[in-house]
């Protein structure tokens, strides 16, 4: 009777064991499912963008979810892929943009985006993260493009086209970019005047050629 009355007492004990963990494992899978994702901006757009420059009116908070979804850290300038930093070139007037999650209690990060003539890429210049993202960005290697300048890629120039022409500023050609196109239109143009002048001095040459020799045959 006493060897029974132990074996039930141990068996008891087992199942409330087995009945505890259960419940453990349980919980752990529920926090965990509702846990803070690793990477908070990484999973949608930024819950605002401020962006100011030419045209617009100081800096223009732009929050509707569809307006900024192009503009987030997962498509736009983070971690679609990654980048080569170019030499700094000759810019002029730029549109400043800092993005905004709650996730990360206020600004994310800042960077530059300067317009190119049409036809040509975009550059952008990331000033880095704000005091807000700077663990984030460290640990997503943000932090590593601070400082320096990049190419804009075909679908980050048009985002950022897209949304000037949202906010009624027509897309900014910096100055030193029109100076540049202008340059190459100007090219054609003064090839054909070289060419112009060179086959007139041709003619004259040709023309004075010609006189010489008659007189020479007149005094024969």
């Amino acid at each position: 009777m006493f060897t029974w009355k132990v074996a039930g007492n141990r068996m008891a004990r087992a199942a409330l064991a087995a009945l505890g963990l259960g419940a453990l494992l349980v919980l752990a899978a529920r926090t965990s499912a509702g846990a803070t994702p690793a990477c908070p901006v990484c999973d949608g757009p930024p819950d605002k963008v401020t962006i100011s420059g030419p045209g617009l009116a100081g800096a223009v908070e732009v929050t509707d979810r569809e307006a900024v979804r192009s503009l987030g850290v997962d498509v736009f300038f983070g971690l679609s892929e990654q980048r080569q930093a170019i030499v700094a070139p000759a810019v002029g007037d730029g549109y400043e943009l800092v993005r905004y999650y709650n996730t990360v209690n206020g600004s994310f990060d800042r960077l530059r985006y300067y317009s190119s003539a049409p036809g040509q890429s975009g550059t952008i210049y990331y000033v880095g993260p704000t005091s807000g993202g700077q663990a984030l960005a460290h640990a997503l290697g943000l932090d590593a493009h601070a400082g320096h300048w990049f190419m804009a890629t075909p679908q980050e120039d048009a985002a950022m086209q897209h949304t000037l022409t949202t906010l009624n500023a027509p897309p900014h050609v910096s100055t030193a970019s029109e100076a540049r196109a202008t340059a190459s239109d100007a090219r054609p143009q003064t090839i054909w005047l070289l060419a112009l002048v060179l086959g007139m001095l041709g003619i004259v040459g040709v023309f004075g050629v010609s006189r010489r020799w008659r007189r020479q045959h007149a005094q024969a």
